[in-house]
């Protein structure tokens, strides 16, 4: 009996990626595209193909064959990775895959190097980015990797990249650690990331706050309001503490404690309260209230004007009653009489009023011609000509400065020398407008005196 034929060898390529046969004159794998030319001759393996085996004499039966075993499925191949992408510190190494912790402070910068290796068949262009923080958070310098297949050439299918991680010093880099990957995207699409690496941002501490207002007027208690901004990248704990120059004044704070984020903004409501003042002048106190629980000091301060619980009236208030006070009382003076017969304003004939031309040969026993022919202006002759004129001008002026009191001065030195005169030169009793002029220009000088008080105070 003869027997079974023996199988001849024939040498086939295989793709070194996936496996698959593939044909010689072939430069890519058909199957997954992966490049073959750097893959040497003794790569190739050896496949068996069974050749047909002539037929069989006539004459001799032909010998059973045993049975052939099922073939068995290849086992699965773990497919490689064509993009590795690795981060590692500036002082490290890519041998861990374990997560980088790397400190930075807000404001400056901190560095990583990253890493991306080819291992496609391909030439391919990598874009870079940082996934985890704002893209104005980190600079990766070269943005972009341009690398050969892997095992084209000794070097080029891999490079690697800085990344330099600057956080702005604001409110918005909250402190506290902030997962990081390098992502790498090719330009079919393919996308890979990195191992991971925590950055660590440092806090920092920076507020600012006033109380408003700068003074309050009150008779016991003045409420100022106490507003904080956090502009620092922590949370904030704040304990408010307020004190005055006599340290009498009782501080509240609603609430006691202030907690802010960052970013955010709390206001807490001021209550100074201070001894009653009974009476006389009021009472200056400086008032400066604390922020406790921060490595930064602040402080802000305000006025408490304490006013008397029995308030006396302002010194502009009693200016405008006596300047008021003084005008009435010279009107009224210039119109009643100055002696027992006479007016000191001319309303009626000369003979019952203080003309000058009757005041001077009356009382001055001096010889003055008397105007004639005057007519239908002998009436407003007679009253623009009387020594009462004199005192009712210094009634209008102080009206006319009651809002400054500049000439309360001239108003009552005039109708007093005005009034002095008449009373000493008189030889006639004196009437009641001499004492209301009097009055009056006390009145006037008064209003004066609280004027020029009113202007040095201020």
């Amino acid at each position: 009996m003869r027997g079974s034929p023996a199988p001849t060898v024939e040498l086939q390529a295989k793709c070194p990626s996936c496996g698959n046969p593939v044909s010689d004159d072939r430069d890519f794998c058909d199957s997954c595209g992966a490049y073959l030319r750097w893959e040497n001759d003794d790569e190739q393996t050896a496949v068996l193909t069974p050749q047909e085996a002539p037929a069989a004499a006539v004459d001799e039966p032909a010998a059973e064959e045993p049975p052939v075993a099922p073939a068995q499925p290849p086992e699965p191949q773990e497919e490689e990775e064509e993009i590795v992408v690795r981060l590692r510190r500036t002082d490290g190494d890519y041998a861990s895959a374990d997560p980088i912790d790397l400190p930075v402070e807000p404001g400056s910068t901190a560095q990583l190097v990253g890493l991306v290796r080819n291992k496609s068949g391909i030439v391919e262009h990598y874009d870079l980015a940082l996934e985890g923080v704002p893209p104005d958070w980190f600079t990766i310098t070269p943005p972009a990797l341009d690398l050969l297949p892997f095992g084209s050439a000794e070097d080029g299918h891999e490079a690697e990249a800085t990344i330099a991680i600057h956080p702005p010093r604001s409110c918005e880099a909250a402190a506290g650690p902030r997962p990081v990957r390098l992502i790498a995207r090719s330009r079919s699409s393919v996308e890979r990331s990195s191992n991971e690496a925590r950055v660590q941002i440092a806090s920092f501490e920076l507020f600012d706050g006033r109380l408003l207002p700068a003074k309050v007027r009150s008779q016991r208690t003045a409420r100022f309001a106490l507003p904080i901004r956090n502009r620092g990248n922590a949370p904030l704990a704040l304990t408010p503490r307020g004190e005055d120059d006599e340290g009498e004044v009782r501080f509240t704070f609603a609430p006691s404690r202030l907690e802010i984020p960052p970013c955010g903004e709390a206001r807490s409501a001021v209550e100074a309260t201070a001894p009653t003042l009974r009476k006389g002048p009021e009472r200056i106190r400086n008032l400066t209230v604390h922020l406790d629980g921060a490595d930064q000091p602040l402080s802000g301060s305000a006025v408490f004007v304490q006013e008397p619980s029995v308030r006396q009236l302002p010194l502009t208030l009693w200016r405008v009653l006596l300047t008021i006070l003084a005008a009435v009382l010279l009107v009224a003076a210039s119109f009643a009489h100055w002696t027992s017969s006479e007016t000191g304003l001319c309303t009626d004939g000369p003979d019952t009023c203080l003309r000058y031309d009757t005041y001077l040969e009356g009382d001055l026993n001096t010889d003055v011609p008397a105007p004639e022919h005057l007519g239908d202006f002998s009436r407003v002759f007679n009253f623009g000509t009387s020594i009462g004129i004199l005192t009712l001008l210094a009634g209008i002026l102080i009206v006319l400065g009651a809002l400054t009191g500049r000439l309360a001065w001239f108003a009552g030195l005039l109708a007093l020398a005005v009034l002095t005169t008449v009373a000493l030169t008189s030889d006639e009793s004196l009437g009641l407008g001499i004492w209301l002029g009097f009055l009056g220009a006390a009145a006037a000088l008064g209003a004066a005196l609280v004027a020029t008080a009113a202007r040095r105070r201020d």
